[in-house]
């Protein structure tokens, strides 16, 4: 055959431009493909008692951007929508999430409003996270530890 005409296996001739542009396209949305977010469902079944630990947590980690969202109970009654939450590593095994929630809906009277809020997550079958919760006045404000499951 010409040299400008590569073969698929059906025997169908392909020009050297469309594979030129099929090659472009397939790069230009490689880059422009978003990086996928690992997302965790985590459940606490262990919690001190009258604690700001929630019973369940999502995180959605994005660890490409080193960008982390959460969303649980407080923060969806507070804000509505996931918060963003500072990632910070730990070991090839272990993420630590830290975040605060201003304006918590069960603070005390006449205490602090705001509380903050850090969970360690460890890889393994089922990943395990543990959560703790400090008043902004340095008071403990709970703890709690569960599992969580990957999704999507």
């Amino acid at each position: 055959g010409r040299e400008d005409v590569y073969r698929k296996k059906d025997d169908r001739p392909v020009s050297k431009n469309n594979l030129y542009t099929l090659l472009c396209a397939g790069v230009i949305a490689g880059l422009a493909a978003p990086a996928i977010a690992q997302t965790y469902d985590c459940e606490i079944r262990q919690r001190t008692w009258a604690s700001l630990v929630s019973e369940n947590y999502r995180f959605e980690i994005n660890t490409d951007k080193g960008q982390v969202t959460v969303l649980d109970s407080i923060i969806r009654f507070v804000q509505g929508k996931p918060l963003m939450a500072v990632l910070e590593p730990v070991s090839e095994t272990e993420q630590r999430v830290a975040w605060s929630v201003e304006e918590v809906p069960t603070a005390p009277e006449g205490g602090p409003t705001q509380a903050g809020f850090e969970a360690t997550l460890v890889e393994g079958e089922p990943v395990e996270v543990r959560v703790k919760a400090v008043w902004s006045d340095g008071s403990e404000a709970g703890t709690g530890k569960g599992r969580c499951a990957r999704g999507e």
